[in-house]
């Protein structure tokens, strides 16, 4: 989701959609559990949750031994932009709803590069290699709840916008991130986000070019 902008930093869409002119399709979650935390971890492909309100990352263990992990894949269409134009800047926006959070969590941008351009199963193990921040690293307790959070984008993530077809991105957290083992009441995250159909929370891909 997401306004294209030319020079001087003027809308190139009269009317902008509830996803602000990009259009913002195939995205959500993808969850993994079972009871071995490295089978969840390293797994090559998750159940995907495409198109619902609402999205989450997620790292926990709960009763009975059951570790979750939750990865997001978003893409945007970003085909309007000009071919021969200069991606000069680009804040991809977050609406926060909730957090449970035990220990110290960090929510990362990552690359999607390794995602087809529609959700599929194997989305959750094309995100495991990608742990490089493409944005600043925020730790999930700043997190502003029932607002947006914009992350501005580094030179390697405007890298990866897409003037021919899908920009990609992907959304995990630190202990997944660093692979760090779930313990009941020492390190739980879930960070509830809002999703493709959600129209007043829909992720937000705001691209600056001349």
């Amino acid at each position: 989701m997401g306004f294209g902008r030319g020079k001087g930093f003027s809308p190139v869409y009269p009317t902008p959609t509830p996803s602000g002119g990009f259009i913002f399709d195939e995205s959500g979650h993808l969850s993994k559990d079972g009871n071995d935390w490295d089978v969840v971890h390293d797994a090559a492909t998750g159940t995907p949750y495409e198109g619902a309100e609402r999205m989450y990352t997620v790292t926990r263990v709960t009763a009975g031994g059951v570790y979750h992990c939750y990865r997001c894949a978003l893409r945007w269409n970003t085909a309007s932009i000009p071919n021969t134009a200069t991606i000069k800047a680009a804040t991809l926006s977050l609406y926060a709803y909730a957090v449970t959070v035990t220990g110290t969590h960090h929510l990362y941008i990552v690359s999607g590069e390794d995602l087809g351009d529609t959700m599929d199963i194997t989305d959750y193990g094309n995100l495991l290699a990608h742990v490089t921040p493409l944005a600043p690293i925020v730790s999930v307790a700043d997190l502003t709840l029932d607002a947006y959070n914009n992350f501005i984008l580094n030179a390697a993530g405007l890298a990866l916008i897409s003037k021919t077809g899908w920009t990609k991105f992907g959304i995990r957290v630190s202990d997944d991130i660093n692979d760090v083992l779930p313990v009941i009441g020492v390190n739980t995250v879930i960070v509830d986000m809002g999703g493709e159909n959600n129209i007043t929370g829909q992720p937000r891909l705001v691209v600056s070019y001349e």
